[in-house]
């Protein structure tokens, strides 16, 4: 059974630590799929509703992927792009999300396997799929978890998810758009987590990060998120029909 508690006061750093150290902690030992992925999307939702408690009053756009005031910069210049370009595609779920999801260009950044164990669920509400994949990957100072989100909406646009959950985000965050990347992207840095990815194209939204279990790899969050980019990237073009 699983160890892991909700702790809602924590941050997404300590969640993550309690995901991976509930990976690791036993190799030989495999607990439920179904367990292992409502951990995953507690997480993932914890980290989502450490955003949602902020609304801005204003936004700051075409300015680097940056740490929060106070913090180190990225060393990325204003915004990036991904190639080759992909937008105006329909997409359509997967029974296997992590299937759908390549690590790959998180583990060159970071170190690791990525088919190394992920966690994953599939949810379906109605005509609205919900997809989640999560793996640790790293070591030592560059342990972390990835974790992708993806939403797609059987017959309708994900403009309203993608726009809302941009106005969730804290006005000190800077936001770094993404070029080439579906109809609309965008990186950060999430608050006392690390580098994120948002973006939506057509009825499918999808929302990446990377969360770090060390304060040091603040200077590796340029070249994390155009890997997490690229990871976005690589997902839609698997799920475009």
């Amino acid at each position: 059974m699983s160890n892991i508690v909700d702790d809602e006061g924590g941050s997404p750093a300590s969640r993550g630590q309690a995901i991976l150290q509930e990976v690791t902690r036993r190799p030989r030992r495999r607990l439920p799929v179904t367990i292992l992925a409502l951990v995953v999307a507690i997480a993932i939702g914890s980290v989502l509703a450490t955003a949602i408690v902020y609304w801005p009053t204003d936004r700051r756009e075409s300015a680097p992927v940056a740490a929060p005031s106070g913090k180190q910069q990225s060393p990325d210049g204003v915004g990036f792009s991904v190639t080759p370009a992909t937008s105006h595609g329909v997409y359509e779920s997967v029974g296997r999300p992590c299937v759908a999801v390549g690590w790959a260009p998180i583990a060159a950044e970071v170190g690791g396997k990525p088919g190394s164990d992920p966690q994953e669920s599939s949810t379906v509400l109605g005509s609205m799929a919900t997809l989640r994949c999560s793996v640790a990957l790293g070591e030592g100072e560059t342990h972390g978890v990835a974790m992708a989100e993806i939403t797609i909406f059987g017959n309708s646009s994900a403009e309203g998810t993608y726009e809302g959950l941009r106005r969730t985000i804290p006005g000190d965050i800077v936001l770094t758009p993404i070029s080439g990347l579906g109809t609309a992207a965008y990186a950060y840095v999430e608050k006392d987590a690390g580098p994120a990815v948002v973006a939506y194209d057509g009825n499918m939204h999808i929302r990446l990060v990377w969360v770090p279990l060390q304060r040091q790899m603040l200077p590796m969050y340029g070249g994390l998120a155009r890997a997490l980019a690229e990871v976005a990237r690589q997902t839609m073009d698997y799920l475009r029909v």
